[in-house]
């Protein structure tokens, strides 16, 4: 097991009843730029915000709003790395229309398939320096 497959089994293991710690495990990882480990940071705090303690149904009476503001922070930056992504991909089709419209284009089926190529060797890049650069 990766480091990262064990922390996140840590992590769930113990969300349910103590979130302080699950999120202890979580920041143990680079989460910055994770949209799930932003959420699930973001879930901890939520519920510590709602419920009176890890693990049980009882409400608080007043909301902790620190924690709330806290949640809200890391959704927040969750919400900006899929706005990324999402540049990211509409910047991918432009690019597969231009490269369909070219004098010597072999039309927009052939562009998708350099386009998926390209895509598939950027990830591929992207898994090996993760891997490398979390080890």
């Amino acid at each position: 097991m990766t480091k990262v497959e064990i922390l996140l089994d840590k992590y769930r293991s113990t969300v349910a009843t103590d979130s302080k710690k699950a999120r202890y495990f979580i920041r143990q990882l680079d989460y910055k730029e994770n949209f799930y480990f932003l959420n699930y940071i973001a879930q901890t705090y939520l519920d510590e915000a709602i419920f009176e303690e890890a693990g049980k149904d009882k409400m608080r009476k007043e909301m902790n709003f620190r924690k709330w503001r806290m949640a809200e922070k890391y959704i927040i930056e969750a919400l900006k790395l899929i706005r990324i992504m999402q540049k990211f991909f509409i910047l991918w089709e432009e690019l597969e229309n231009r490269i369909s419209m070219q004098e010597y284009s072999r039309g927009k089926d052939f562009a998708k398939e350099l386009i998926n190529d390209a895509k598939f060797e950027l990830y591929r890049l992207y898994r090996y320096f993760s891997l490398v650069l979390h080890q």
